[in-house]
């Protein structure tokens, strides 16, 4: 069985940032970040029992009160009788400064080749946590794509959810398979969320993907794949921020990824 793993560091995140506008400022909000992460999980089987072939790849980039890119790349291929499954997942996370940067996240999704039974799953997440100095707002515009080329187009592609610390809900970003499981996206789609930032507070946000999958007894050859590109800040406050009732609502939400200090790659076969 041949496992695949790639990293691989993207260098074109600068014209990422001149096609979305960010430049340097001489000033930015003030927050201190505390710990950011980019965590890829795929797996692909091919086949079915006895003879089922099963592939997993992981990678974890983080680092603690630094804003350094993150990076990371998975692949996982699983082949039976002549026939293959390769699932991938690839992004980096670069920052302008503390308050102001780039997520990109793409090629998440499979590449089928003949009709072997089997299933595949991708997913990819984007994590930051900081104080905030200040009161301000949090800010996240978003446009993510999809294709597909095969008969069942661009069908598993689910998108991501926005999930915040502070007393605001979570929220869906991009497309909800909850309002119709046997729906597909109509992409691209593309949005603006805001969230509170109150002084003093530190915030954890981040992008948890509901995964990509797929699972047949008849797989279609073709290639689907979602891409998201994610441009966030945090910005002073132009009016008062909203106080909760309650200030033990904010940071409750704790990921198992921060006791985590370096890069995890784990394949199976």
């Amino acid at each position: 069985m041949i496992s695949i793993y790639r990293k691989t560091v993207v260098t074109l995140a600068g014209m990422l940032f001149v096609s979305f506008g960010i430049t340097k400022t001489a000033s930015a909000f003030s927050l201190t970040p505390q710990y950011s992460s980019l965590d890829f999980r795929v797996k692909s089987s091919a086949g079915l029992g006895a003879g089922e072939v099963f592939v997993e790849d992981v990678d974890l980039d983080n680092q603690f009160g630094t804003i350094n890119l993150l990076n990371g790349s998975v692949s996982a291929l699983a082949t039976s009788n002549g026939h293959s499954i390769l699932t991938t997942a690839e992004g980096t996370s670069e920052w302008t400064n503390s308050s102001e940067g780039l997520v990109n996240l793409f090629n998440i999704g499979w590449n089928i080749d003949g009709r072997v039974p089997g299933t595949t799953s991708a997913s990819a997440n984007w994590l930051y946590s900081f104080t905030a100095h200040e009161d301000g707002i949090f800010v996240l515009d978003f446009e993510i794509t999809g294709f597909g080329t095969s008969l069942i187009g661009t069908f598993g592609l689910n998108g991501w959810i926005l999930e915040w610390s502070g007393f605001e809900p979570n929220e869906n970003v991009g497309y909800d398979p909850d309002e119709n499981p046997d729906a597909r996206p109509d992409y691209p789609i593309s949005g603006t969320i805001t969230r509170t930032v109150q002084s003093g507070v530190t915030y954890t946000v981040r992008l948890r993907d509901r995964g990509a999958n797929v699972a047949s007894t008849s797989l279609l050859s073709g290639i689907t794949q979602r891409s998201g590109i994610f441009k966030w800040k945090v910005v002073e406050a132009t009016e008062p921020v909203p106080v909760p009732e309650s200030s033990s609502a904010l940071g409750l939400l704790a990921f198992s990824a921060l006791g985590a200090s370096s890069v995890r790659r784990v394949t199976k076969s």
